[in-house]
């Protein structure tokens, strides 16, 4: 037995999704316990604490620290992702420390270079969230998302795909990153700011293999190791690798391999 000690020096607490019922919402009133970061998706958000008053547009972000008083201070329509979490760091002067020797750096208020990449990381806490309640697991994934800010405001430009070649290998490692999510063409299209249709026909131009197929076929490699290699249920690989419906899994597993999961176990468990 491997015991491997996860300590980051972040920790989440709890996020969600927010949408102003109407104009004339506005943040109420309240003490902020822990930091929070909150991107704002659609409209305006006018929010305080009790030294600055920030307005944040669409696109934008802001990462406020603990305060006795946090509040709206002017009415207005928005939408966007809110995120708590804990840290050891007492001031807050532009930096978060995710290791020892690693500060992100980062301004309290900016812009998100690329919303798309923004999106994808905050809803796979969402989806990490809703599937494990996992907070450890959470708090990676938010450290991911901080990650993403500290390159997109210390970046003068975004690493910009020279080839189609490495556009490919791009989306092959997001895929193999993302294993146990449940990835759609659409999502990574999303994240590295292309038109689906386009990235598919790209994919499939240079790889000779559908993007979706490419996914389909991840996925099940994946899934052969686990089956031979540990001891989960079928509905549990099944579930880790985005089929809550342990027949959905089964019969695309039986379609790709050409048996079934549990016939594929007995042949072939080391």
């Amino acid at each position: 037995m491997f015991n491997l000690n996860l300590n980051p020096y972040i920790r989440y607490v709890f996020s969600g999704y927010f949408r102003a019922p109407s104009n004339d919402w506005a943040h109420y009133s309240r003490p902020l316990n822990e930091f929070e970061l909150m991107i704002v998706t659609e409209g305006t958000l006018y929010i305080a604490n009790d030294k600055t008053k920030y307005k944040v547009n669409a696109g934008e972000y802001i990462l406020m620290p603990p305060t006795k008083h946090q509040y709206g201070y002017h009415p207005s329509y928005c939408s966007f992702y809110w995120f708590h979490f804990e840290t050891p760091i007492v001031e807050l002067n532009q930096t978060l420390q995710v290791e020892n020797d690693y500060l992100l750096t980062f301004p309290l208020h900016g812009i998100c270079k690329n919303k798309n990449r923004i999106k994808v990381l905050a809803e796979q806490i969402a989806e990490t969230e809703r599937t494990y309640h996992d907070k450890v697991q959470s708090s990676y994934n938010l450290i991911n998302l901080l990650f993403e800010l500290h390159k997109q405001s210390t970046s003068s430009s975004l690493d910009k795909i020279n080839s189609n070649s490495e556009m490919c290998n791009a989306i092959m490692e997001y895929v193999q990153c993302n294993i146990m999510s449940k990835i759609t063409v659409h999502e990574i299209a999303e994240y590295f700011g292309y038109h689906e249709k386009y990235l598919s026909t790209l994919f499939h131009h240079e790889t000779k293999i559908q993007l979706k197929k490419y996914i389909l076929k991840s996925k099940m490699v994946y899934a052969c190791d686990l089956l031979m290699k540990t001891n989960e249920t079928i509905t549990q690989i099944g579930y880790n690798l985005g089929y809550p419906d342990v027949h959905n899994f089964s019969t695309a597993f039986h379609k790709f391999i050409g048996q079934t999961p549990g016939e594929y176990r007995k042949t072939h468990n080391l």
